[in-house]
């Protein structure tokens, strides 16, 4: 239902589009990202998947991503199914299928934007709304910037603002 007066910006200052990938972070390179998001501001919630392209060094069985801990991971899985994971704090390990082989993963989260420790980064309100890349609001591996398709669903009459080509 559209409401007079009240709009809804979602800034996504998406850094991780403007740099080059750079060095691997423990033996994994992030490729790329695609993420969809469906954004509840009456709620200030929110609910996501993000796919994650990975390169992944000889040997390596696990990566370890950057995800704030308010947060829930409801899945992660690859194309062949669900993968084992764990969360501790701001932190999602991965454990990967094929230990040095590139993959693809995807998490399913969700969350809720009211008071948090993580305000000054993120808010989701009636009136107006930010995310920035700070709040860690989607599965990163901090310093590891890659390119990001980012498809955002609100409800008519919002209006959403990023960085990049729309």
């Amino acid at each position: 239902m559209e409401k007079v007066g009240r709009w809804l910006g979602i800034l996504l200052l998406l850094a991780i589009s403007l740099l080059p990938s750079v060095q691997a972070y423990d033996g994994v390179d992030v490729q790329g990202y695609r993420l969809d998001v469906e954004i509840s501001p009456p709620d200030h919630a929110f609910r996501a998947s993000a796919t994650i392209r990975l390169g992944v060094g000889p040997g390596i069985g696990s990566t370890e991503l950057l995800l704030s801990r308010e947060l829930s991971v409801q899945a992660v899985e690859d194309r062949e199914g669900p993968l084992e994971f764990e969360r501790q704090g701001d932190g999602l390990r991965i454990h990967l299928r094929h230990r040095g082989r590139d993959t693809e993963v995807t998490v399913a989260y969700a969350g809720i934007s009211e008071g948090s420790q993580q305000g000054a980064w993120s808010s989701i309100g009636p009136d107006a709304g930010y995310m920035i890349y700070e709040a860690l609001w989607y599965p990163l591996v901090w310093g590891d910037d890659a390119p990001a398709e980012v498809r955002v669903r609100v409800p008519q009459g919002y209006t959403v603002v990023t960085v990049g080509e729309l």
